[in-house]
């Protein structure tokens, strides 16, 4: 169990590094991690479902720690791109200004 939540844990965090190194865009920022996010927590649960604990305090551990660090992934990068509608005026109205001067 353990081994596998460290390996999605590094491979979410690969990905997410990677998408921000590739990717300037504001939109893309926001959406590309949620997308990844989700099909993380989706693999985790597909393996939840699947696997049988050794224990209950495996089972507790694994939801109570393990799940954070997905979830809190998702719930970050969810709230980011709730937020970036409302930027977009931010952006285009300086630009606006700078086209009236010119």
């Amino acid at each position: 169990m353990k081994n596998f939540i460290q390996k999605l844990e590094s491979e979410l965090d690969s990905r997410l590094h990677f998408i921000r190194l590739e990717n300037e865009e504001m939109i893309k920022l926001a959406e590309l991690p949620l997308q990844e996010s989700r099909n993380a927590m989706r693999k985790l649960k597909n393996f939840t479902m699947k696997y049988k604990f050794k224990s209950e305090s495996e089972e507790i551990d694994s939801f109570k720690n393990r799940k954070s660090h997905f979830l809190s992934s998702m719930i970050y990068h969810n709230e980011l791109d709730r937020i970036k509608p409302n930027t977009a005026h931010l952006i285009n109205a300086p630009l606006t200004k700078i086209r009236r001067i010119m």
